[in-house]
């Protein structure tokens, strides 16, 4: 069953920023600047390991400076829909690439390139036309993971069900205050986007 919500810009970690974007964010309120006690606008509450969308609803995902994590990539392809793009930044400063992990995971066509925000460079990783999640990338865990792979679009396949499963036990630990559900992270988007 396709979704019904469709998300243009989902911001991991993000404050309102980007003003038509969902942002994605353990917080309710803004942490960064001048602005520390206003709610964050546009909120969904969650974080990139468990984002509480349906697959395939994102059109373009940013994550800027937020932890990123093997779940957290799995995640982002996962509520991707065939085609979108996913952007990363982080700090430059490392000798490691920031985004290394990403670039054997996804499966996508990606450009890398170093930007400035404010005083600090930061690497930029622009992944187009989100094919899923390599098959080849699978090597890492072999335990948890099967050769069989993720494809976008998927529903029961080995690794979407191993985070279905975070996804309810993290509900089941915390009060839907500290993240919504699918139901009602569905009624907050589509009742946005009525009122626009």
């Amino acid at each position: 069953m396709q979704s019904k919500i469709k998300v243009k810009l989902l911001d991991i970690g993000g404050e309102g920023r980007y003003q038509s974007a969902w942002n994605l964010n353990p917080r309710s309120q803004k942490t960064i600047g001048h602005d520390l006690v206003l709610a964050i606008p546009n909120l969904i509450l969650g974080r990139a390991e468990c984002i509480p969308l349906p697959d395939g609803c994102v059109q373009r995902i940013m994550m800027e400076r937020a932890p990123l994590r093997r779940a957290a990539v799995f995640e982002m392809v996962r509520v991707i829909v065939p085609g979108g793009t996913i952007i990363l930044r982080h700090n430059a400063s490392t000798a490691l690439d920031p985004h290394g992990l990403a670039q054997q995971l996804i499966n996508a066509d990606f450009s890398v390139q170093k930007i400035s925000i404010g005083c600090q460079e930061l690497q930029q990783t622009r992944f187009d036309n989100v094919r899923g999640v390599r098959r080849d990338a699978f090597w890492a865990n072999p335990g948890r993971l099967s050769k069989q792979g993720v494809v976008m679009g998927e529903i029961t396949t080995p690794v979407t069900a191993m985070f279905a499963h975070t996804r309810r036990s993290f509900f089941k630990k915390n009060s839907p205050s500290v993240l919504t559900p699918y139901h009602s992270t569905e009624a907050i988007i589509e009742g946005k986007e009525r009122v626009s």
